[in-house]
């Protein structure tokens, strides 16, 4: 049984460009690595479609999921996705074999501080390593970062304290776009990372009363898995600009379901509507992602079924969860977003151009100097 979830309910989420961008995006497919687009939403009982791209030689993932509310959205996903990925990989470095202690004599170095990949490890200063040129967003002052915080070629050797991920990627059709895109998963990562480190009894504190929702969001998608008998539940957590930001778990009520685990997806935008439906749509993915088994992070712990990120217990008794109408919209250009995370004290926004003006699919990597992430704690630069 699939859930019956109708494409024109008028919930808000990404829009394919007008024309015919994707029709173009599944062209240029093959000049990202992309051989194959596979459509896997049939594995699940959901039915909200979830698509996979293929990229054989890809150097930090070769699958790459996407989804959305019809077939053509999870495809531009998916195909957006691979893009950001060949962009990450392919990158050069600007400066070739020197150590941060070196390199800051000669030009701006971040600190290497800033860029650990958990509050547990120390990135080694006298570490030979090449660079990568990126500039601020509010002032353009350069910095220069270590590559292997902006490239996803995995092949590359690289300082294992240092953070290594796809966070602060984002891909679009105009600069604008790729920006944003970018932006609000850092802030998002920062958020959920931060709310996950709370203690379990503290988080249903947070949780948002289904029937407070939207009237598009209680029949078509909260109904639908009741009927499944899968229960949504919607977090809204605290960001440190007060974007909104929602996480969604989905978790299976039949004792006999053979796939009986928890999922979440994120997101953060500065519509909540678009954010639920972004933060939605990922717990879905997720559950499709361990059930066809096919990305290459997949560990056996991701099939334990009192995993973290699934704690958390229900509301106890006499408390009232939130409600929707306390998630409110805020204003979201990322010029504004840059200029709310100077007033909180996060006065750099750093950012490198993976493409070119004339390629279709503009990415960038965007680093956020002491904001944290699902594995290290906000810390503020001095």
């Amino acid at each position: 049984m699939e859930a019956n979830i109708p494409p024109d309910t008028t919930v808000a989420r990404p829009r394919i460009p007008p024309g015919d961008a994707l029709a173009t995006a599944r062209r240029l497919g093959p000049e990202n690595g992309v051989t194959r687009l596979a459509n896997i939403t049939g594995l699940d009982r959901i039915g909200l479609p979830v698509w996979q791209a293929v990229r054989p030689l890809g150097r930090a993932l070769s699958v790459h999921q996407g989804k959305g509310a019809t077939d053509e959205l999870a495809q531009w996903s998916a195909l957006g996705e691979a893009a950001e990925s060949h962009a990450a990989e392919s990158l050069g470095p600007d400066v070739f074999r020197i150590s941060h202690a070196e390199l800051r004599h000669q030009a701006i170095a971040e600190n290497l501080e800033n860029l650990r990949s958990s509050d547990k490890k120390k990135p080694d200063p006298q570490r030979i390593q090449d660079w990568t040129r990126t500039h601020d967003l509010r002032s353009g002052a350069a910095a220069y970062v270590p590559h292997a915080c902006v490239s996803l070629d995995y092949c590359l050797d690289a300082d294992p304290a240092l953070d290594r991920s796809s966070m602060g990627l984002g891909a679009g059709t105009s600069w604008d776009q790729a920006i944003a895109k970018a932006l609000y998963e850092c802030l998002e990562r920062d958020a959920v990372g931060s709310w996950l480190r709370t203690a379990p009894s503290l988080r249903p504190a947070r949780e948002i009363e289904l029937e407070t929702l939207p009237p598009a969001w209680n029949t078509p998608w909260a109904g639908a898995l009741a009927d499944l008998q899968i229960r949504l539940r919607i977090f809204s957590i605290p960001a440190v600009i007060g974007i909104p930001t929602i996480v969604c778990t989905v978790e299976p009520t039949i004792p006999a379901e053979p796939f009986s685990l928890s999922t979440y997806g994120s997101a953060s935008s500065p519509e909540p509507e678009s954010a639920l439906f972004a933060a939605f749509a990922e717990a879905v993915q997720s559950r499709l992602t361990l059930i066809a088994g096919a990305r290459d992070d997949i560990t056996p712990s991701e099939y334990v079924a009192d995993r973290a990120t699934g704690s958390c217990p229900p509301i106890p008794p006499g408390w009232c969860g939130k409600s929707w109408s306390t998630t409110k919209a805020c204003s979201g250009t990322w010029q504004t977003m840059a200029d709310r995370l100077a007033d909180a004290g996060f006065e750099r926004v750093l950012i490198r151009r993976l493409t070119g003006d004339k390629d279709f699919w503009k990415v960038v990597k965007v680093i956020i100097p002491g904001l944290g992430s699902l594995r290290r704690k906000r810390k503020m630069v001095t």
